[in-house]
């Protein structure tokens, strides 16, 4: 019968998907939509709208009779233009950009002149057509770069590349399982395309668009390189992925080092490498780094450029520590380019400790103001770089001592500008650093090829997205610093032992001869014998005979030491080190006690008595004359104090450079400071920095405050004596 039969139902239903509550848009008014239409067309908008401002102001300048006054203003004007625009339009070297240059000049000149002119005769006079049709072409003649300028390029060939892969994705889409989805945005630079793909909400996760990765590839055939398929989440919108291809690999060719972006201070950022897209990538200095990958991928490349980036700024100071046999070390020791290098692992040892006790005294007594120390020649960041950190820290081969002081400096180093670089070829902390406060402080990450995938796992989260094992060219990483921005792929700066003996001497010489660096933790005791500032000074002495020859830093601390000893002075030594490494530490050892007894009942008299007979012959009296000597010191570093404040300049000293110069200790000069602004003798012109007051004896005006305060010593021992 008619209307009997059955229709078969479909097999997907369309379901509608309600959208997220949201606040009702109120409707816009036509004046705003058509300003905003003008912006977003400005390059046909502001050469039409040009002539009718530029003809009323003319008007109302001839109504007012000012046409010689603008007529000066204008020539003013254009002169000002003509000077200064090559200062205004500049390239990234620093040259002219000569179209945009004569622009603007032409501009300046064309317009003031035609505004004069129409001032002088009025718009609406006799001349009115030909001031009206020269204005026309002037406005045209000036439209016509502005509008090649900023117009909209390549609509149309993004319009068909855009639909090209929207119809290759809607064939494929459903195929991969990936139905509903569709292209909403394709950029194409010749290398990498990236497709913008809004998902089927609720149902299509980004993850489940890399399991289809492969199937991708697959569809792609030989459209894209071999791993060159990748997928990532958007930013802010959980329902939307890019999906890129790489054409070819961007970072074949070999990247050499640049000079024009290499840092002058510390507090310049760093560039290691060049990423996909050609930029260098730009990174902080300030940090510590962890480093992974297997041999031969190109660490102690990055390494080299980091000591050749820190080796041309005055406010840096670099440690090395090589414990492969100095094989990396030998370009570094011929040019210098290192404060010191360590070879041996009890000298590496002594070098950790002594940024641990640095560390210590840098924050106690350099404080400028500021959260983190900012670095300065006379206080410069300490860098310790470790290349293998597996005979360094590690458990197997390493020591615990160095493990430990490591881990200081990573969790307390910041603070005093002191940081450490570990690189290793396996992030494991039993293979590493063996803490993990260590490694969590470690900020700049850097990842080569390594065998796995997961083996990243230790320095980058994103491990499962970027498969470290299809890194193909030497020197390709993953870099990311910490807390800023996703895992990059970059390719690092070639750095050759040739070229760095090329480039680190010209490095130098442009950054100029370094002050010699005073420790904030030189007066205290060095483990090893002497003062940690003894140990410093003399660290050439101790670099092992095999790089003797090689080390231009050695060679001048030995011919120092040969015309101190030509001059009679006494020889220059150097603590020893512990001998062998995880030999303990030469420290002064108090005798085993006595067993106790519970039964001996002895008296005062007798312990004191038994105690002077076991002390007799210690030489613990101090030295002849020992007392006025230090006071002699202490009033010399304080006159110093003074000479160095009353020098300085208006903008003043800051208070961590007097009291490293002065070598007094950081309460003194506090409080000396506090009392001298009382009196109104010294000025802060800004948080951790004082100047003097103009025609202020400043050793006087102390002296004042010291004669204060005897006098109130005085008063306060008579009131107490009468009281008592």
């Amino acid at each position: 019968m008619p209307g009997t039969e059955v229709e078969p139902r479909p097999e997907n239903l369309p379901v509608h998907v309600p959208g997220m509550p949201q606040r009702k848009r109120e409707s816009e008014a036509l004046p705003a939509r058509l300003l905003r239409s003008a912006r977003r067309n400005s390059a046909v908008s502001v050469p039409a709208s040009l002539p009718a401002p530029v003809w009323t102001a003319a008007e109302i300048m001839h109504a007012s009779g000012l046409g010689l006054e603008l007529g000066f203003a204008g020539a003013t004007a254009s002169v000002a233009v003509w000077l200064f625009a090559p200062h205004k339009w500049t390239g990234k070297d620093g040259e002219p950009r000569k179209p945009e240059v004569w622009y603007a000049r032409c501009t300046a000149a064309c317009f003031s002149g035609w505004l004069t002119a129409a001032a002088l005769l009025g718009p609406v006079s006799g001349a009115g057509p030909e001031l009206a049709g020269s204005l026309a072409v002037l406005c045209a003649a000036w439209g016509v770069p502005w509008y090649r300028h900023h117009r909209v390029r390549g609509r149309k060939e993004r319009e068909r590349l855009q639909g090209e892969w929207e119809r290759w994705w809607a064939y494929w889409g459903p195929q991969l399982g990936y139905p509903n989805c569709r292209v909403i945005s394709v950029s194409d630079n010749g290398v990498v395309v990236r497709l913008r793909l809004q998902l089927w909400a609720g149902h299509q996760t980004v993850a489940g668009l890399r399991s289809a990765v492969p199937a991708i590839e697959s569809a792609l055939q030989d459209f894209a390189a071999h791993g060159g398929v990748s997928a990532w989440d958007v930013k802010g919108n959980k329902s939307q992925a890019d999906l890129s291809f790489k054409r070819a690999n961007p970072l074949a060719e070999p990247v050499g080092w640049d000079e024009k972006t290499a840092p002058r201070s510390v507090l310049d950022p760093w560039y290691p490498g060049v990423t996909e897209t050609g930029r260098r990538r730009a990174m902080t200095q300030m940090g510590s780094m962890f480093t992974l990958g297997e041999t031969g991928s190109g660490k102690s490349t990055l390494l080299l450029g980091r000591l050749l980036s820190l080796c041309g700024c005055p406010d840096a100071l670099s440690v090395l520590i090589d414990l492969k046999g100095g094989r990396s070390a030998r370009p570094v020791l011929e040019t210098g380019a290192a404060d010191y290098v360590v070879t041996t692992l009890a000298e590496a040892e002594m070098a950790l400790m002594l940024a641990e006790a640095e560390i210590q005294a840098r924050n106690e007594g350099a404080y400028d103001g500021n959260e983190q120390l900012t670095p300065t020649p006379l206080t410069p960041a300490m860098f310790f770089h470790a290349d293998e950190t597996h005979k360094l820290s590690g458990i197997a081969k390493g020591s615990k001592r160095a493990a430990d002081s490591m881990s200081a400096v990573a969790t307390t180093g910041r603070s005093a500008a002191v940081y450490e670089d570990a690189v290793t070829q396996y992030g494991s902390l039993e293979a590493s650093v063996r803490y993990e406060e260590t490694r969590m402080n470690l900020s700049l990450r850097f990842v080569f090829r390594m065998a796995r995938a997961e083996m990243a796992s230790f320095a980058i989260n994103e491990y499962g997205q970027l498969d470290v094992s299809e890194l193909e060219e030497p020197g390709e990483c993953f870099a990311s610093e910490k807390g800023k921005a996703d895992p990059e792929k970059m390719r690092g700066a070639n750095i050759s032992h040739e070229a760095f003996r090329a480039l680190a001497p010209a490095r130098i010489r442009a950054r100029g001869p370094k002050p010699a660096l005073k420790l904030w933790c030189g007066n205290q005791p060095c483990p090893a014998g002497g003062t940690w500032q003894q140990w410093w000074d003399s660290r050439w002495g101790r670099l092992p005979k095999a790089f003797r020859e090689i080390s231009v830093q050695y060679q001048e601390w030995a011919e120092g030491r040969d015309e101190a000893e030509e001059a009679g002075g006494a020889e220059v030594t150097a603590p020893a080190a512990p001998a062998a490494a995880g030999a303990e530490l030469a420290r002064p050892r108090l005798a085993p006690l006595p067993p106790a007894d519970d039964d001996d009942d002895e008296d005062g008299a007798t312990a004191a008595a038994r105690i002077a007979a076991e002390t007799e012959g210690d030489d613990i009296a101090p030295l002849p004359g020992a007392s006025a000597r230090v006071g002699e010191i202490r009033a010399a570093n304080q006159a110093r104090f003074f000479a160095l404040l009353a020098s300085a300049p208006p903008e003043g000293i800051r208070t961590a450079d007097l009291i490293a110069q002065s070598d007094v200790s950081s309460t003194w000069a506090y409080d000396a400071l506090g009392c001298l602004a009382e009196r109104g003798a010294v000025t802060r012109v800004r948080q951790g920095a004082h100047a003097p007051v103009p025609a202020r004896d400043l050793a006087a005006e102390w002296a004042a405050v010291r004669a204060g305060n005897e006098a109130l010593s005085v008063t306060a021992r008579r009131y107490l004596q009468s009281v008592g």
